[in-house]
């Protein structure tokens, strides 16, 4: 059996609360999705079942773990907020540093770079879980 993409988009598509995303064309939609998913396939390297995938069926060629397809959804999500925060640095590089300070944007620019920071030690938490249970590692050995 194998995985489709639309399990791992779903799962993306629960962890963020951006309805300007939502309310995208379909086809954009899915185009951006994909592009996220490709590059947590790119960035899960640890994944111990081959992450091969059928780009016009949009499914894995195998069958993934809920734990493998909740990774790549929450390496999508890091790949989100990215987007977002060079989308607030393009504001910031065409308003005036004052300007823009005086924005609720630099606040959110602060923020997205904390939430970033930290969505990423919870992904990297969740790999070191992820090998250390395929092989049945004890987690004092980090």
């Amino acid at each position: 059996m194998s995985t489709p993409f639309s399990n791992i988009y779903n799962l993306f598509l629960d962890s963020i609360s951006d309805y300007t995303f939502l309310d995208l064309d379909i086809d954009v939609k899915n185009s951006i999705l994909k592009g996220y998913l490709i590059k947590a396939v790119i960035n899960f390297k640890k994944s111990n079942t081959d992450l091969s995938r059928n780009d016009d069926t949009e499914v894995f060629t195998n069958d993934l773990t809920e734990e493998e397809q909740f990774i790549l959804s929450q390496y999508m999500v890091m790949f989100w907020m990215i987007q977002q925060i060079y989308n607030i640095n393009l504001l910031r590089q065409r308003m005036s540093s004052k300007d823009f300070k005086l924005t609720s944007q630099a606040q959110h620019l602060e923020t997205l770079l904390k939430l970033k920071k930290e969505h990423r030690k919870e992904i990297d938490s969740l790999v070191r879980k992820y090998v250390n249970d395929l092989y049945n590692l004890d987690d004092d050995l980090e």
